[in-house]
């Protein structure tokens, strides 16, 4: 770990330039969120009713209490830490963590005392759940809460449930820990003794960002894509119930407490060979699930602190999980597993500094059967961070574990306490009953004895598990019994040998997911080109959306589609509200959509329009005429409006299109949503100065981006990169002659040299916008690149007569449209949909001449932020 110190940021409230806009109350100041926050922020947004980001800690108290000096004390922990008073919001595009620089704290109280003695228990345990579950407002909070339960006048139960994105395991313990000092002190009317503390978690989240940007970050980062390369193994761990396509993230537990002499003798097994409890309790863990499944590769996530010392008195979001990747053989021994753990285990840790989540976003993770190999398995082994003690004379005792959801199949968590060593296995209720928990757990058990007795003995030789219920078990099984069934017709084998050459995975199903699988657009395009090369057969990606499996895909590939026939793509098809349409990208199809289309709510319907397929039917293609035949597709589906429309860069051209042409015919659109897409007529009619500043921008980013590939020794994307530059500008320049060649000859272009990505990428540089009274919401990526800084609507002020707002999204040309950029997009498209009366902040860009009266005049403006 580096010993790079954080450095405070002072931050005057007052003159802070990061304030989220002018109208931000005084009392509150913007600081960056941390990459661990931003993480939690976008689950959140996913998992809104899930209460797996909760962290309750409760505690008995038996004694003599005064709840307002407990009060008090809870006030004191909230002066104290920044953290506690911080709410978070999205600001110019980005997250930022709003700090109150005051907030008065509240101590929820509930009396039980009046029920009686023989349901207060119970009533106790439904309450306390219900405590920990309770939701939190991420922007408006607070984001840490306390709830004081009395049972009798001496006798006390105190739950304290902060938020993930706030908190984690080591802040339960110095809230405890410094909690009760505040209340000892207070209580004895005495100073508190509290250090004061140098630097503040905002301070850390922005000394983060900074050193995410630098060399060490990114080696760290080097190891993990290594570690972590593809393909990740998925556990076929056998479960009471098969995956389901959305997991609630409900969570049960289950206990059991290890005997003392099994937990000394696995003290003294592990230092003998020279390693740590936690990894021989791993390695036990990882040949549980090598016995259940059959399978000798498991990813099993674990947590580390993330504390440099300067942050260890500081309440926050630290620590997070790294991905540990596990291998052995039916020749293993228990000791070689153990040895290999450990290995994997010392060389993680020297490289922990790099957020997990800054990880999984440079991953290519597949999922199958709707599990990810990244979020099935989980391990700790700690000593427990709430402990007993006493106050006065009030004896606090920390009460018993239980879950408030897991985003994991199987979490062990293994915890040294007062009691002795408890393993605790939280799980998923969705696929797992209590009672297969229970006989896991005795597994785990009879794994360690056999460890401690025989560490030579090869895991192979260990009893199978007698409990388990194969009927959910996928390897080893006949099809039908592992869900895999087997391709039939002609069509379905010749899909099925496609699909395993380009997706690279042996034995797929004809039920099997193509996006569960791997695929995305660019995998969908190579398939394109394999079916038509082997096959003959010609499929539209856009297909893919709705027929994802090679079953679906076969009977689909019998219809020919035609020019006539409807460019509709149901990606969502129901819902009550009014539907939102996306239109294709310059490739034709509608793919990048489809993670769009499934963050939207349930009752939001979403289709998209596919190019047709034009097949030498036409002899001119003009983006006027594919409007036109797009509105007649999408009247049979909303025959009046208003209307919804969207689409990513040519996309976006089409859908200002059909607006136009709906708002000429007297048709209301309520919203005409732009992702990444720039006005071509404002670039092409740019002063011979500014164009020349563009191209000289343009050309200097390029050189800058290759050059920093061949100075990395790259040789081969640089390559890549300047031959897709170059071979694009001849593809357009061909084209263009193609296409000019055969109308002035009155033919239509042959097949052989039909180019529609070409074409569309042609019509799109010669489109000119009319001007348009429609809301126009413009999603500029803030990857944008660099030519196109200066202009922060894309040109299109210049036609945006009905208002116009600049959202920026995190990432860049393509990237705002997949996960987990397209969190952001979609949470901000969803405020815009379905309204009418929306208003618009009106200000003017800066690059506008403002008239002496605008304050008098009422007309339409723009807002960017």
């Amino acid at each position: 770990m580096t010993n790079t110190h954080l450095a405070p940021t002072v931050v005057s409230p007052s003159l802070d330039e990061s304030r989220v806009d002018s109208s931000m109350s005084p009392d509150r100041y913007a600081l960056p969120a941390s990459v661990k926050q931003e993480w939690f922020w976008r689950h959140a947004r996913i998992a809104s009713n899930s209460a797996w980001m909760n962290m309750p800690a409760g505690v008995t108290l038996e004694g003599p209490l005064s709840e307002k000096i407990l009060a008090q004390s809870f006030q004191l922990l909230v002066d104290r830490h920044e953290i506690l008073r911080t709410t978070l919001t999205e600001a110019h595009g980005k997250l930022v963590q709003l700090i109150a620089l005051e907030s008065k704290f509240s101590l929820a109280f509930s009396n039980l005392e009046h029920i009686p003695e023989s349901d207060r228990e119970a009533k106790l345990a439904e309450s306390l759940r219900e405590e920990a579950q309770g939701s939190f407002d991420l922007e408006v909070g607070p984001l840490f809460r306390a709830r004081l339960f009395r049972l009798e006048t001496n006798r006390h139960v105190l739950i304290i449930t902060a938020h993930h994105i706030i908190s984690d395991g080591w802040s339960q313990n110095i809230i405890q820990n410094e909690l009760w000092s505040a209340y000892e002190a207070l209580l004895k009317e005495q100073e508190t003794e509290l250090p004061a503390l140098d630097i503040q978690y905002g301070d850390y989240a922005a000394w983060q960002k900074d050193w995410l940007g630098g060399d060490e970050a990114n080696e760290q980062l080097k190891f993990w894509t290594k570690l972590l390369a593809p393909p990740l193994p998925i556990v076929d761990f056998p479960t009471d119930r098969p995956s389901i396509d959305t997991l609630s993230y409900r969570g049960g537990i289950e206990t059991l407490l290890l005997p003392d002499t099994l937990v000394r003798s696995l003290k003294e097994l592990a230092q003998s060979e020279s390693t740590t409890m936690f990894a021989a309790m791993l390695a036990c863990f990882a040949v549980l699930i090598f016995r259940y499944s059959g399978q000798d590769q498991v990813v099993i996530g674990s947590p580390a602190a993330n504390r440099r010392p300067e942050a260890e008195p500081l309440i926050g979001p630290f620590a997070g999980p790294f991905a540990l990747r596990i291998n052995a053989t039916n020749n293993s021994t228990f000791r070689e597993v153990l040895q290999s753990t450990t290995k994997v285990v010392l060389d993680a840790i020297e490289h922990i500094d790099v957020p997990f989540e800054t990880v999984i976003d440079s991953l290519t993770v597949r999922s199958k059967h709707r599990r990810n190999p990244l979020f099935q398995f989980y391990f700790m082994y700690q000593t427990a961070f709430l402990k007993s003690r006493e106050v006065g004379h009030l004896i606090v005792t920390p009460i018993q574990t239980f879950s408030v959801g897991t985003p994991f199949e199987l979490q062990l968590a293994v915890i040294e306490r007062n009691e002795g060593v408890r393993a605790q296995l939280e799980y998923s209720v969705d696929l797992f009953d209590a009672d297969s928990v229970v006989e896991m757990l005795k597994y785990y058990e009879n794994i360690l004895n056999a460890f401690v007795s025989t560490p030579d003995q090869k895991i192979s030789e260990l009893e199978l598990p007698t409990h388990i219920d194969f009927k959910h078990r996928l390897p080893n099984q006949s099809d039908v019994a592992r869900g895999h069934e087997s391709p039939k017709t002609d069509v379905e084998i010749a899909l099925t040998e496609v699909w395993e050459e380009i997706l690279d995975q042996p034995n797929i199903g004809i039920g099997d997911n193509f996006f569960e699988l791997g695929g995305n657009s660019l995998v969908a395009a190579r398939l394109h080109s394999e079916l038509k090369r082997k096959f003959g057969y010609v499929l539209d990606l856009s297909t893919l959306i709705v027929a994802p499996t090679i079953k679906q895909l076969a009977e689909k590939l019998a219809i020919a589609p035609s020019i006539t026939e409807s460019s509709l793509v149901a990606l969502q098809p129901s819902g009550t509200k009014r539907p939102l349409f996306c239109v294709h990208t310059a490739d034709g199809h509608v793919l990048m959509y489809r993670h769009l289309a499934a963050c939207m709510p349930a009752d939001q319907p979403v289709y998209a329009l596919r190019a047709p397929d034009f097949g030498g039917n036409y002899r001119e293609v003009n983006l006027r005429g594919l409007a036109r035949k797009y509105l007649d597709d999408i009247r049979a589906v909303q025959p009046a409006g208003p209307y919804q429309l969207c689409g990513l860069s040519f996309g976006g051209l089409l859908a200002y299109e059909m607006a136009t042409q709906l708002i000429e015919t007297g048709e209301q659109v309520s919203i005409v949503a732009l992702f990444d897409t720039g006005n071509p007529a404002y670039y092409r009619n740019l002063s011979f100065l500014k164009a020349l500043q563009f191209r000289t921008t343009y050309l200097g980013d390029r050189f800058l981006k290759y050059s920093r590939n061949i100075g990395r020794g790259d040789f081969s994307q640089a390559f890549n990169d300047i031959s897709r530059f170059i071979s694009g500008r001849v593809k357009q320049l061909t084209w263009r002659v193609v296409r000019r060649f055969f109308a002035r000859s009155n033919r239509t272009v042959p097949s052989q040299l039909w180019d529609g990505f070409t074409m569309f990428v042609t019509l799109g540089r010669e489109f000119t916008p009319k001007a348009l009274t429609a809301k126009l919401v413009l999603f500029r990526a803030a990857g944008r690149t660099a030519e196109y800084g200066n202009d922060k609507t894309l040109g299109w002020q210049l036609v945006a007569k009905g208002g116009m707002e600049v959202l920026e999204i995190p990432g860049g040309h393509a990237s705002i449209m997949i996960k987990p950029n397209v969190y952001c997009l979609v949470e901000r498209l969803n405020f815009y949909l379905n309204e009418t009366n929306r208003e618009f902040f009106v200000t003017e860009p800066e690059d506008r001449p403002v008239p002496a009266d605008t304050a008098e005049r009422s007309r339409p403006g723009l807002y960017v932020r």
